[in-house]
Order: structure tokens, then sequence, then C-alpha cells
């Protein structure tokens, strides 16, 4: 009782980002989402500027972050219509 079975729901922990902090490229792998569903991820500045946007249907993603300056950055990853917001530093 209290444990929810079949929960398909795409949370924060279906994201996960390494290395981090990242100097050149940031793997990306997500999980729980259907294979069908495209994944919309966007590099954010903390001021929610958009820097970089990518489009996948795949689960395991790399992405290159070489150009961006040193400094805090979101990464948000859009799917099964859940927007979720993951932090990271690049070097």
């Amino acid at each position: 009782p209290g444990t929810e079975s079949g929960n398909n729901l795409f949370t924060r922990d279906d994201v996960q980002i390494a290395p981090n902090p990242v100097s050149s490229v940031m793997s990306i792998r997500i999980q729980n989402v259907k294979q069908s569903e495209a994944v919309t991820m966007s590099v954010l500045s903390l001021s929610g500027v958009s820097i970089k946007t990518i489009k996948t249907n795949n689960s395991l993603t790399e992405v290159d972050l070489s150009s961006l300056k040193p400094g805090a950055y979101i990464l948000q990853t859009r799917a099964d219509g859940q927007v979720i917001n993951k932090q990271f530093i690049k070097l």
C-alpha cells in the first residue's frame, strides 16, 4: 500500500546528465519516455534565455557545449507533456 505501480510519468530522475561540471561534451540519458515521443532539450542561461535547442528520439544524446562560456546553465527537457529542468556547470 502507498506505492504506485505502473507510474509512467516522466520525472526529474528520468533525465541524467554527465559529467557535471562539463568542459566540452555532455551525455544526456533520458528514460521512461515513449519511443515515438520526440524529446526537446534546451540549454538555457540562468535568466531563461535559450542558447541551444536539440530534438531527439534517442535515449542517449551527446551535446557539444564547448562553445559555451564558463558558468551555470539549465538543461530544460520536454517530453510527455512534462518539463524537467536540471542545472549544470560549464567549466
